[in-house]
């Protein structure tokens, strides 16, 4: 007995290059690490621009997630262009978050000089 959706992953794969399954495999090993990365950071750290840092890089890895389902043929080119650019708009979004509350902090904080 077959696994249901199984015939469409691998009508998917014999309709994509194989070239694009593994850029889009190591583009999605690269957003896990760098989400990992900010994962620790924030957990270090515990400040509010770090936290919008790490939902700016887990973009990436939502990113990387609708890259396979369009490479498999589960997800239309169309819908992955309209998903992919609302999450580059959340991203830019996320980071510019980050900054306005990095520098309010500092400016509530100061750090002296000597």
């Amino acid at each position: 007995m077959a696994v249901p959706g199984l015939e469409t992953i691998l009508d998917g794969l014999s309709t994509a290059p194989p070239e694009y399954a593994a850029i889009v495999a190591l583009e999605t090993v690269a957003s896990i690490a760098i989400l990992a990365v900010s994962l620790a950071l924030f957990a270090r750290r515990r400040q509010t621009s770090y936290l919008f840092v790490t939902a700016a890089f887990s973009t990436l890895v939502i990113r990387s997630a609708l890259g396979l389902l369009t490479v498999f043929g589960l997800l239309a080119i169309d819908s992955h262009h309209v998903l992919e650019h609302g999450l580059d708009v959340l991203l830019i979004g996320l980071l510019f978050l980050a900054v306005i509350v990095a520098q309010r902090s500092e400016y509530a904080n100061p750090r002296s000089n000597s």
